[in-house]
């Protein structure tokens, strides 16, 4: 049963994220959800529970889609608030995570452009932008 505890908390993580991103499909929940997003920001940089990079890789993996499906305009306020998960992500020694994190940049530089994601970026964590300038600079504007 030790082992199972583990599954749990994974399985758990990724059908309430998973949920989350289906019901941004039902114009109803939109508006709360949306005001949901800045606790799911704040999930991200919480890094004091064993599965921590679990949770992060299920919510960059959504995140793409979560905010298509939510509409641009609505997210863009709250985008900000997720880099310093994403940057932690992004430097992960867990392949998977590491993976979900790269998707979600490039999803993100599709949505808002690069030059855009760059300027967000530099404002919230200048260290950031110099990682991603280097690893991954078709995401960032010049």
């Amino acid at each position: 049963t030790s082992l199972l505890v583990p599954v749990k908390a994974v399985v758990s993580t990724q059908s309430t994220g998973r949920l989350f991103m289906e019901m941004c499909e039902v114009p109803e929940a939109k508006l709360e959800l949306i005001k949901m997003l800045p606790k799911i920001s704040g999930a991200t940089r919480k890094r004091n529970f064993e599965h921590h990079k679990h949770l992060l890789e299920t919510v960059y993996k959504c995140l793409p889609m979560i905010f298509r499906r939510l509409t641009k305009n609505k997210v863009k306020p709250f985008i900000n608030d997720f880099f310093d998960g994403l940057y932690y992500a992004l430097k992960s020694d867990m392949n998977l995570l590491r993976a979900a994190a790269v998707e979600c940049l490039q999803s993100l530089s599709l949505l808002l452009g690069p030059n855009i994601l760059g300027g967000r970026i530099e404002m919230t964590n200048y260290d950031m932008l110099m990682y991603v300038k280097s690893a991954y600079p078709e995401t960032v504007g010049s």
